[in-house]
């Protein structure tokens, strides 16, 4: 063995052989740093020293990865005060580790690490308030949580929190593992810097921690997940409870006899720069060789990562097998490389997997974690097991590396039972697997607006499970009732990671009177070409349908929603010719370039939007689209109502015609119905069709609209309108004009959303003038609507005017004379606030809804409607809105008779769609569940009992829903 002068590194390994039948030991140190080949004493260490050695490894890189700030002795902190550390000079991209434990319940809020240069920016272990979350802060801004959310954790965690100062984002990796993100984070925000405190803001512990903080690396640049992983991998949180099983099950079966000829007992991380020698003890003719091991298989310039090669080097065992297959197999140097039949992935996370050779048979079995995975026969007969001193993780030569860690080695110079392999197997991977997700969901697959369906599920090795992004952990099922279709993500995570399933419920709105209205139009002689009269649900491939045959004018109507913030260039509908199977037409659900909006396109030719823009409708949303083969022109309406034109169109477009698809281009949503028409369908027909289908699908809605028009009709005409709904998710606005206004302005908003998904959440922006900005969620986190004059003031309501979380009519009435705002909500006036600077004015021409222009503050929520006046409104009119959409809101009352209650109804609107629930608390996990369905409510008044006996709950909470 090779000395060299210089020895930079030692990391000691403790291996074990037996030699006739009496165990001793023998000892060696790894090869970590590039070139270099260590002989000495072993002594056994602690995770904490196999972390200490990562880190200085990783130090020696060719392309180092230096730490600008260690803290390697423990920190003990009681809550009362700080301790004082330097965090290093840093600036921009920041990456640091901790390995901690702690008390999140111990106080409503604790910091772990805050700088005195930049006091704000603090890391925090448990947010406030009593959160039981780790997370971050801007002071006088924001307090910043994962999604999803982190816990605070209790037991030794490796942590690594990552802040990208270009993208404004959070990344926290617990034990390796990603395990939540926070993005738009304030620019002012940086992570800490220079002299500072862990565990509290100040040395007089001020949102002190209660916990040990045992390590703290800094580093000035984001580390890769790799290096996260391996450094997380040496200090072996996650897989210490498991590994310690594993090696009792190895010691009770060498009791009994069944005695391993080598053993690596203490975990080997291997960052690039070289492999580790080993001894794999005397061998034989047959042979097992058990390994615990996660790694890194991404294909790399050598094509191939070692595992195990022994004395005789012409045969190996390979962590990711010739040629970057990403797989294991073994190999016999000049004969071949074998793989598995079937492939076995090479293991990204904690795996145990063993290799059984049978000389006799020249057959290789892998086996994962004790399961039989794969089966290798006729093998050359020159091919031996490692045996002897050799090399774990090279080649020999400081080539064709494995980069991860090998936890555990045990080889046997015979072949083990079936039955003994998996006992080793199960007793790590029954503590330490991957979360899988057996089954997922959704009963029934589809069902009416208004009504439930059950989410149900089954886990395994879970620690956490969460639907759409919420915590569920504890439960199997769960009750939902979606007003539109809705896709629902079902997320299992533990240390070793984490795994996903969706499904969908499709919802379908209430289609009868439309489609009567169709009938009965075609027996009065308007036929269509062509009818969807099934509802299909759209996976983006493209379902076919034939449009019928058109040329020239054409019409046609589509209901449908889709997916939120949808890609560039989907289709609603498009034709091809058959001869080239090209397409040709296309309607688009998502214009290429101008995504979220609709459009039309002509192949080769040109993609079109309309003026002024139409956003996708991400509710069920009747579009008529009408083309003058004469003037060129392609009208669309929405909801019964023009909303957008296009005077430009080439002479070659035509709505689709014969045979094509719909719902391609990889557009997500469903399409309930398309009527297709030869000519142009007078615009009475398409706004009778509209009511039609608004009328029963959302009532509420349609007589909104109806009150609008009838307003019009009187002379208040509005500047601009939306006439579908668009959903907002927190990732951008939408596009919309919002028409000339200058001076005294009023804006009518039927929406609702989530005011706590932000600090500060933005409603409407003109871009003309970006200063002024209508908020759903005024800053910094009041739950409150305002507006903000930038840099001049953020303004709430006297008194204040909830953020609404259930669909309701907003108005914001703009005096610029008195520079006065009022908002009303539901026709009623709720707030005023007066001495508005004077430079403040309502958004006017093209704009924003649900966001700042640039992006930085957007909302979370749906905009039913905007309607925006040049002019102050009469109360009158503004009461008359609102109550049309509000209606008369229900009553209820409780009577109990005989252990049993029941719900009286009362003030209901006839022929209404209601919705009685209950919850049997009001804690976060409890939701409202349906007690009973009223599609149309007889007369104004309905009882409805509770079958449940009183005397089976400690408490029961019931309200009426109206749904619009």
């Amino acid at each position: 063995m090779k000395m060299l002068n210089a020895i930079k590194l030692m990391t000691h390994l403790l291996t074990r052989f037996t030699l006739g039948g009496k165990s001793t030991r023998s000892n060696r140190l790894a090869l970590i740093a590039a070139g270099l080949a260590i002989c000495g004493h072993a002594l056994a260490q602690t995770p904490l020293e196999f972390y200490d050695s990562s880190i200085a490894a990783d130090a020696l890189l060719p392309v180092p990865l230096t730490p600008v700030a260690t803290l390697t002795t423990p920190v003990v902190l009681t809550g009362t005060s700080g301790s004082a550390f330097d965090f290093g000079a840093t600036s921009g991209e920041v990456t640091m580790e901790f390995i901690l434990k702690g008390d999140p319940a111990f106080s409503t809020s604790s910091f772990l690490a805050v700088g005195t240069n930049n006091p704000k920016s603090r890391l925090m272990y448990e947010v406030w308030p009593s959160t039981l979350q780790l997370g971050f802060t801007e002071g006088g801004v924001a307090d910043y949580l994962f999604t999803p959310g982190v816990a605070s954790p209790t037991n030794d965690t490796h942590l690594a929190f990552v802040w990208n100062s270009t993208n404004l984002v959070m990344k926290v990796y617990v034990n390796g593992t990603l395990a939540g993100t926070a993005s738009g984070v304030d620019a002012a925000f940086a992570m800490p810097t220079g002299w500072g405190w862990l565990g509290a803001s100040d040395q007089g512990g001020s949102d002190g921690m209660r916990g040990t903080i045992y390590r703290v690396t800094v580093y000035g640049e984001m580390l890769s997940e790799q290096a996260i992983r391996r450094h997380s991998s040496a200090f072996g949180a996650s897989v210490g409870p498991a590994l310690a099983a594993y090696d009792t099950v190895i010691t009770n079966d060498a009791a009994s006899g069944l005695t391993p000829i080598a053993e690596l007992t203490s975990s080997l991380v291997l960052n690039g720069s070289g492999g580790a020698s080993f001894d794999f003890g005397a061998g034989g003719a047959d042979g097992t060789m058990e390994f615990i091991l996660e790694g890194d298989p991404s294909p790399t310039s050598d094509g191939s990562a070692f595992l195990a090669m022994g004395q005789v080097t012409t045969s190996s065992l390979r962590y990711n097998a010739w040629d970057n297959t990403g797989q294991l197999g073994f190999t016999q140097n000049h004969v071949a490389d074998y793989l598995f039949s079937p492939g076995v992935p090479s293991p990204s996370l904690p795996t145990h997997i063993t290799y059984a050779w049978n000389s006799a048979t020249l057959t290789m079995k892998m086996y994962v974690n004790g399961v039989l995975a794969g089966t290798t026969t006729g093998v050359n007969s020159a091919f031996v097991m490692p045996s002897g001193l050799g090399l774990l993780g090279d080649d020999g030569g400081g080539a064709e590396l494995m980069l991860g860690t090998i936890y555990r080695v045990t080889a046997y110079d015979s072949v083990l039972t079936d039955a003994a392999i998996l006992r080793h197997g199960k007793a790590f991977g029954d503590l330490l697997s991957p979360p899988t997700i057996l089954s997922f969901t959704v009963t029934p697959a589809a069902i009416t607006a208004g009504q439930s369906a059950t989410l149900s599920w089954t886990t395994k090795d879970a620690l956490k499970v969460l639907v759409n992004g919420i915590d569920r952990t504890g439960i199997t099922n769960l009750t939902v009732s979606p007003q539109i279709s809705t896709r629902y993500t079902l997320t299992a995570q533990n240390a070793l990671g984490a795994t996903s399933s969706t499904i969908a419920l499709q919802v379908n709105p209430n289609l009868s009177a439309y489609d009567a209205a169709i009938a009965a139009d075609a027996a009065g002689g308007l036929a269509p070409l062509a009818r969807l009269t099934n509802a299909v649900q759209t996976d983006g491939t493209g379902v076919p349908f034939n449009f019928g045959t058109n040329s020239g004018d054409a019409t046609m109507e589509i209901i449908l929603e889709g997916e939120p913030n949808p890609g560039t260039g989907t289709s609603i509908a498009t034709d091809y010719d058959e001869a080239t199977g090209l397409w040709r037409n296309s309607l688009r659900y998502s214009q290429w370039p101008t995504p979220g909006q609709i459009g039309f396109s002509l192949r080769g030719v040109n993609d079109y939007t309309f003026t002024p823009l139409v956003p996708s409708p991400n509710w069920p949303t009747h579009l008529t689209f009408v083309w003058d083969a004469t003037a060129f022109v392609v009208k669309v309406y929405v909801n019964g109502s023009l909303a957008g034109e296009n005077s430009a169109a080439d002479p070659g477009c035509g709505l689709p015609t014969g045979q094509g698809t719909i719902g391609g281009d990889g557009m997500l949503g469903s399409i309930f119905r398309i009527t297709s028409y030869s000519g142009k369908v007078p615009e009475t027909k398409i706004l009778s069709h509209s009511k039609a289908f608004l009328g029963a699908a959302r009532p509420a809605l349609n007589a909104y609209d109806n009150a609008i028009e009838n307003s019009s009709a009187g002379g208040l005409n509005p500047a601009a309108r939306l006439f579908a709904p668009v959903i907002l998710t927190g990732a951008g606005g939408v596009n919309f004009f919002f028409g000339e206004n200058s001076g005294d302005a009023t804006m009518e908003f039927i929406l609702e959303g989530d005011p706590t998904a932000s600090v500060s959440a933005f409603l409407a922006v003109g871009a003309t003038n970006t200063d002024s900005r209508l908020t759903y969620q005024a800053w910094p986190s009041t739950g409150q609507l305002g507006f903000t004059e930038g840099g001049v003031a953020d303004y709430v309501l006297t008194p204040g005017v909830p953020s609404p979380t259930n669909a309701t009519h907003i108005t914001f009435a703009w005096s610029a004379t008195t520079t006065t705002m009022k908002v009303y909500v539901n026709g009623i006036l709720a707030g005023t606030r007066t001495g508005v600077s004077p430079l403040f004015a309502l958004p006017s021409d093209v704009g924003v809804l649900g966001d700042s222009i640039p992006s930085g503050e957007p909302m979370v929520g749906t905009i039913h409607r905007v309607t925006a006046y040049d002019g102050l409104l009469p109360e009158s009119a503004i009461v008359s809105h609102g109550m049309a959409f509000a209606g008369q809101p229900p009553a209820i009352a409780l009577s109990t008779k005989d252990g049993v209650a029941t719900i009286a109804l009362s003030q209901g609107i006839p022929g209404a769609h209601y919705r009685v629930e209950y919850r049997n608390s009001l804690g976060a996990a409890d939701n409202w569940q349906l007690l009973q369905d009223i599609p149309a409510l007889v007369g104004t008044t309905a009882g409805v009992p509770d079958p449940t006996p009183i005397a089976n709950h400690t408490s029961r909470l019931y309200h009426a829903v109206l749904v619009r």
